[in-house]
């Protein structure tokens, strides 16, 4: 069944510019185990153009994973199969060459080690495997295995580098391990104080949680922009609704000029050129660049550089631009094109500039990709 999903993705894989990848062939690991354990920790930003892997599940893992391994009342073969499943897929991250087999023969091109997320559940069932079991850990582990935890952080937070100034990531995170430790001890009192440190602990989850998909969204919206571009802003309804209205049933293309980003038109349901995608077709590519778009040559391609030959061969009626708000006229592209203006009471504000509404510029003589002409001619 998986071949459904497999074979199209090896044929996808096999056409773009990571066909001409090689095996990094390395016996050392890109990344020692002290650093991967920071990424447990709150505040660990996520990762997306390089860096780390993105495993963060909770500070509590940190104190469970040695709780799960000391736990006598799981059997031994199963903690060891579990653990060892947990060793290999962080081998298969920290080594190069397994990393480079793990994602298809081919390097990534941002979001790195994306097989992440199975270390994730894993640690996850392992802690449920832990709860049911919990009669098995003694509280003195408890302790232990929580000062084991603060201990990382002193080194940690001695060992230099930018980590010092990101008091969320050492504080913050031993003020929750401290928590989880008294909680974890609670669990072991009488069923009356049990259920209340049951309580206690999900309570304190929820908590941290919020806290960190806090902290996630502020780092995301400080690197990536997403929230405030203005492809993304008040007049995305409104762009979509007009170039539907424009479009009627041909199939045209549409771009914004200047590009946001290389995904516009997925983000803004509009069909266009430009693509941003580690599966985009190499030949395609270097296609449009060879029309005279704006392209990498391997798996980017944006709308700078239309001209008026470009946009009849290939179906590109519909030219977005955004207004400033010092700007009162749009220079139209070319005798065919004539410009429809929205204007809006509101403003998006991007970087410098004020966008007080948008133009889409419309060329009548573009055909559609496909049309229908009389059997007569």
């Amino acid at each position: 069944m998986t071949a459904v999903l497999l074979l199209p993705t090896l044929i996808a894989v096999r056409n773009s510019a990571a066909a001409s990848d090689t095996v990094p062939w390395t016996s050392g690991l890109s990344f020692p185990f002290f650093d991967f354990l920071e990424r447990f920790l709150l505040h660990s930003d996520p990762v997306i153009r390089s860096g780390l892997p993105n495993v963060y599940c909770g500070v509590v893992m940190l104190i469970l994973i040695p709780l799960y391994a000391l736990c006598v009342k799981i059997p031994l073969a199963r903690r060891a199969a579990n653990l060892a499943i947990a060793f290999l897929l962080y081998l298969s991250m920290s080594s190069p060459v397994l990393n480079y087999v793990w994602h298809g023969m081919h390097n990534t091109n941002q979001i790195p080690y994306r097989q992440a997320f199975l270390l994730c559940f894993l640690l996850i069932y392992m802690a449920a495997d832990l709860f049911t079991n919990y009669e098995g850990v003694p509280r003195s582990t408890i302790f232990f295995s929580s000062g084991a935890v603060l201990t990382y952080l002193i080194v940690l937070n001695r060992s230099g580098g930018e980590l010092v100034k990101n008091y969320w990531l050492i504080y913050g995170s031993a003020a929750f391990v401290i928590l989880y430790s008294i909680i974890l001890t609670g669990l072991h009192s009488e069923a009356k104080f049990r259920k209340t440190a049951e309580k206690l602990f999900l309570y304190t989850m929820i908590i941290e949680f919020f806290f960190a998909a806090e902290f996630a969204v502020e780092y995301i919206d400080k690197t990536e922009h997403f929230a405030y571009a203005p492809s993304y802003g008040i007049f995305a309804e409104e762009i979509a609704a007009d170039i539907s209205a424009s479009d009627g049933d041909g199939f045209y293309r549409t771009c914004m000029v200047p590009d946001v980003t290389g995904n516009d038109g997925a983000l803004l349901h509009y069909k266009t050129l430009s693509v941003f995608a580690s599966t985009a077709p190499e030949r395609d590519i270097q296609f449009l660049s060879a029309l005279g778009f704006n392209t990498n040559q391997s798996f980017d391609a944006q709308s700078g550089g239309l001209t008026e030959v470009s946009a009849r061969l290939l179906g590109l009626r519909n030219v977005i631009s955004y207004i400033p708000e010092a700007q009162t006229e749009y220079s139209k592209a070319g005798s065919g094109w004539s410009a429809a203006v929205r204007v809006s009471d509101d403003a998006v504000e991007e970087n410098a500039s004020v966008y007080t509404g948008y133009t889409i510029t419309i060329n009548e003589n573009v055909l559609p990709v496909g049309f229908l002409v009389p059997a007569s001619g």
